[in-house]
């Protein structure tokens, strides 16, 4: 739908950062689930101070796998709290061999 007052190439510029935070928003679900999968049976690790730790060592056009090794190095980041996490930095790795 094109907006009053503004061109063709405007338009396109805001439906691309439309798509862009909509990936973004799909990206944080996905770390939110496969934390949370990792995680399970571990109720003493904290899911968001593991995504902070990874969205230290993300960046624009990361491509999964970049990703998954955020993910992975920021449970890793969290083994001196408690041994847990590296559980799930382990099962995080798993993950990342299947896919």
């Amino acid at each position: 739908m094109q907006r009053e007052g503004i061109g063709v190439a405007e338009q396109q510029a805001l439906d691309m950062g439309k798509n862009v935070h909509e990936a973004k928003q799909q990206h944080a679900i996905w770390l939110e689930k496969t934390i949370a999968q990792a995680s399970i049976g571990f109720d003493r690790v904290d899911t968001e101070l593991i995504i902070a730790q990874t969205m230290k060592n993300c960046f624009d056009g990361i491509s999964l796998s970049e990703l998954q090794d955020a993910l992975i190095l920021g449970a890793v980041t969290c083994i001196e709290r408690d041994p847990a996490y590296g559980y799930v930095a382990a099962r995080l790795l798993l993950g990342k061999l299947y896919n």
